[in-house]
């Protein structure tokens, strides 16, 4: 082989090295992948709903006892009961900006028992409440797009069955036991 050839072929492998290099230094660095930003969810509040339950339920019931013609007895009496409830309700909120507005009901079944004593006579009449309902209305302020805070107001009205104790004009006893029906209405801010 010829000297000058191979002056000549180590010549060109060394300007096809440095030619190589010098094309990596102009290309620009890899950055590391990062992931986009996380865009929070807009949130609406504007919709139906429908949802339901069940649970457990307690009563306390204090009971004030007055009977025409008699004078106003000092004592008074108290029971509490438990038992299973259902509920079902409905509703349906409209966001206006950072406002809510809306309307609601809901109707709760139950079994809730108790024993009602009249500290007055010793005697105990039975308690149930049956059945419960509410309607209403609400009004909020979204502090955050997924933070409500809210007033809500309506009437509700429970259904109670029990036992009832019949005061004679010889005093306050049990004279006679009969059937009851009793509603219960209220009117609620909260």
């Amino acid at each position: 082989m010829n000297f000058k050839r191979i002056i000549v072929l180590a010549g060109v492998a060394a300007a096809a090295a440095t030619a190589q290099t010098a094309l990596a230094a102009d290309l620009p660095a890899q950055r590391a992948y990062t992931a986009p930003a996380v865009v929070a969810p807009v949130s609406n509040w504007t919709g139906f709903y429908v949802g339901g339950g069940f649970g457990y339920g307690l009563m306390d019931v204090e009971s004030h006892t007055n009977a025409p013609g008699f004078a106003p007895l000092a004592t008074n009496g108290d029971t509490g009961g438990r038992g299973w409830l259902g509920r079902v309700q409905v509703g349906y909120d409209a966001q206006l900006a950072n406002w809510v507005v809306g309307i609601f009901g809901d109707y709760d079944w139950s079994r809730i028992k108790g024993t009602l004593s009249d500290l007055n006579t010793g005697n105990n009449f039975s308690l149930k409440q049956n059945s419960a309902w509410s309607v209403g209305g609400r009004v909020g302020y979204l502090v955050v797009p997924q933070f409500l805070t809210y007033f809500s107001g309506g009437y509700t009205e429970a259904h109670f069955q029990g036992s009832t104790g019949v005061c004679s004009a010889a005093g306050c006893g049990v004279a006679a036991t009969l059937p009851n029906h009793a509603f219960f209405h209220s009117y609620f801010f909260c």
